[in-house]
């Protein structure tokens, strides 16, 4: 579910360039419980040589344990379709202070549905 506060583009449209928002998301876990919220604002910044849109992303998420922040560029077309993207994450708060990863997520059915996943370690430990 999302509910944007700002710049979202009109229903049947697709993102362009320039576009921008700003939205609240809850996370689910694996038996439909919420597991956190995801504050955030998205832009399309750039239009790829390919002719894919570039996104850029900056999200806190408050899980009950602890807070996360995830920041980083993707292909919005590419998201949009159903390939995974990712963006690195960084722990703020709670257990995941001064821990690094990802967050991965890819669209599964259009309006805004999607799989996401957090994977954090120690600082040090990425592969």
């Amino acid at each position: 579910m999302t509910t944007s506060l700002a710049g979202t583009p009109p229903q049947g449209r697709s993102p362009e360039l320039g576009d921008g928002s700003a939205y609240v998301r809850r996370l689910y876990g694996p038996e439909a419980e919420p597991t956190a919220t995801v504050y955030g604002t998205s832009h399309v910044r750039r239009r790829l040589p390919n002719g894919h849109l570039l996104g850029y992303v900056d999200e806190r998420i408050e899980f009950a344990d602890g807070t996360v922040s995830a920041q980083g560029f993707y292909d919005l077309t590419a998201a949009m379709a159903g390939t995974s993207q990712y963006v690195p994450t960084i722990g703020l708060t709670g257990s995941f202070r001064d821990k690094m990863g990802r967050r991965t997520f890819h669209t599964v059915a259009q309006g805004g549905d999607f799989s996401a996943t957090i994977e954090m370690c120690p600082a040090g430990m990425l592969k």
